[in-house]
């Protein structure tokens, strides 16, 4: 079974010209077994432009994987909550030490998300700028 984005000609969004075509073609397993998308490396041949997009399947298990980070980041808030907000004094004073630790991890956590969420909209505002004009197997054949 071919995949119909390797054999697809786009538009560059760069120079314009209908040459960019698949350089490159990743299949991912998580665990050896089971498909978690591909990525396609694309290549134009008129300005030596170059992107990846990724198969639907990729976003999906990717925004899956990014859901992680966050959910942990939303945990830590709700954890550091009562610290932040509970009028308790000495409540407070044992939360000043290591609210800044939590506030630290959180970011990280809601970074590393946004990153892999952000990754793979680009990969996917990708496919719109640079649109499918045809297949390679058609440019050869007569109309």
């Amino acid at each position: 079974m071919a995949d119909p984005r390797i054999e697809t000609i786009r538009r560059c969004a760069r120079c314009h010209q209908h040459g960019v075509t698949c350089v490159d073609a990743t299949r991912f397993l998580l665990q050896g077994i089971i498909p978690s998308g591909t990525t396609y490396q694309h290549a134009c041949g008129a300005c030596g432009y170059r992107f990846k997009t990724e198969s639907p399947w990729r976003t999906v298990v990717s925004l899956l994987m990014a859901a992680i980070p966050f959910a942990l980041f939303v945990l830590m808030v709700v954890v550091a909550i009562p610290y932040v907000v509970d009028p308790d004094l000495p409540h407070q004073r044992a939360g000043q030490n290591t609210i800044w630790i939590f506030a630290g991890i959180a970011a990280l956590f809601l970074l590393l998300s946004l990153g892999v969420m952000g990754s793979s909209a680009w990969r996917t505002i990708q496919l719109y700028r640079n649109p499918a004009v045809g297949r390679a197997s058609d440019q050869g054949s007569p109309k």
